[in-house]
């Protein structure tokens, strides 16, 4: 059996805890706001080999009453997606979601979004085809 195989389980785990986080919130009163889906390229040596694919929602915290500035958030989340992309994502391997988490959190932190918990809906890679 190939070693990938292994990991499958823990994939269906990551990916549907944000999903189960996203229900609770939504049960609570809130209403995250669905981002457009992100679309980022995985170059290695110099060629791009896949495509991180991303969709992300943005849940208020319901005990701040700033406003969302959506496309602060949405430039702070691509940057951070692009650069753990460029360090952490591979097109044969699976992606890491909980460090992809906590550099998304951190750069919506950065950006002022102290009122704002971003939810990872969907990852996926795509290989690209030379």
């Amino acid at each position: 059996m190939p070693r990938f195989l292994r990991f499958f389980p823990a994939i269906a785990m990551l990916t549907m805890m944000p999903l189960a986080h996203a229900a609770e919130s939504e049960s609570a009163g809130e209403t995250p706001l669905r981002m457009e889906p992100f679309r980022i390229p995985v170059v290695d040596g110099g060629r791009v080999v896949a495509r991180l694919d991303l969709i992300v929602a943005l849940a208020p915290d319901p005990k701040s009453h700033a406003p969302i500035v959506e496309p602060v958030l949405r430039a702070a989340i691509f940057a951070a997606c692009v650069e753990f992309a460029r360090l952490n994502v591979s097109s044969g391997l699976p992606v890491n979601v909980v460090a992809l988490s906590r550099s998304i959190d951190e750069a919506v932190r950065d950006a002022g979004g102290g009122g704002v918990r971003p939810l990872i809906l969907e990852v996926r890679t795509r290989a690209i085809a030379s």
